[in-house]
């Protein structure tokens, strides 16, 4: 279902693969890349890693360093330039076409295999509020698991905590505070995909709880100026298996995984997939 670009593997290294997917209803081809374990590394999940940039930047290439621990950790990753604020708005639904369209891929190769592997959602930063919409959006079954890393999992809040970094009122409410030059280049390009309040409000709406009962992992730096773990806390007691609150660190752990939460998410994994198959 995809057209093969190119292929690099190695028997100690993480092998990667370019395709093309092909999204519903109006057929647009959305880039990916599928990060493949070592050829030492027993294959045990298959994971669908979104990107965050502001809602409105990144691709198939962003965080490489967390897709490879990912599958380094025996995961098969796919990451997809699907079309967010840089090319659509949220009003438009294209965004959740082509994220269904590759988890309708992964369906579709995995049922072709002996035995199916596990599969989950990984999103970081503005990716986790995309995961989680999206796992509102498919049915029971068809995602095993969940991970989140520093998610904007409430994008109203979030606006709401950079307009007061902005207009830096005397009666600030956070623990931490972003600079007002970064809090509006966030902003908007938060806006850029969002384009109202009003939407971010209906968004957060659309993920306050979740439909399906699947482990749920979630990491946040206890002092990330990007999102405050105080901005997402109801998402996080709604949704939340478990919360790893990693002190002294900001919103670098998104794009940057220590060695420790690599361990923390082979843990979360070991705790889900038994013997590689569903």
């Amino acid at each position: 279902m995809g057209a093969k670009a190119s292929k690099t593997k190695s028997k100690t290294e993480v092998g990667s693969e370019l395709i093309s997917v092909p999204s519903i209803d109006d057929g647009h081809s959305i880039p990916c890349k599928i990060f493949k374990p070592p050829k030492k590394t027993t294959v045990r999940g298959a994971v669908f890693f979104i990107h965050g940039g502001m809602f409105s930047q990144g691709d198939r290439d962003s965080h490489p360093q967390v897709s490879e621990s990912l599958a380094k950790l025996g995961l098969l990753v796919i990451t997809a330039s699907f079309r967010d604020g840089s090319s659509t708005e949220y009003t438009s639904g294209k965004y959740m076409q082509d994220l269904k369209s590759i988890a309708r891929y992964f369906r579709t190769q995995n049922a072709q295999r002996k035995k199916q592997l596990p599969f989950g959602i990984v999103g970081s930063s503005s990716g986790g509020w995309f995961a989680l919409s999206l796992v509102n959006e498919l049915e029971v079954g068809e995602v095993d698991y969940l991970a989140l890393l520093c998610p904007v999992a409430d994008p109203y809040a979030r606006a709401v905590y950079l307009q007061q970094c902005i207009e830096c009122p005397s009666d600030f409410a956070y623990h931490v505070r972003h600079e007002p030059e970064k809090a509006k280049c966030i902003l908007e390009n938060q806006l850029k995909f969002f384009s109202t309040m009003e939407n971010m409000q209906e968004a957060t709406n659309a993920v306050r709880t979740s439909r399906h009962n699947i482990p749920t992992l979630m990491l946040v730096g206890a002092v990330d100026k990007n999102v405050p773990p105080q901005v997402t806390q109801h998402i996080q007691n709604s949704w939340a298996t478990r919360t790893i609150s990693v002190g002294g660190k900001g919103h670098e752990i998104q794009n940057v995984l220590p060695l420790d939460l690599v361990s923390d998410i082979d843990q979360f994994l070991k705790f889900i997939i038994k013997d590689g198959s569903k």
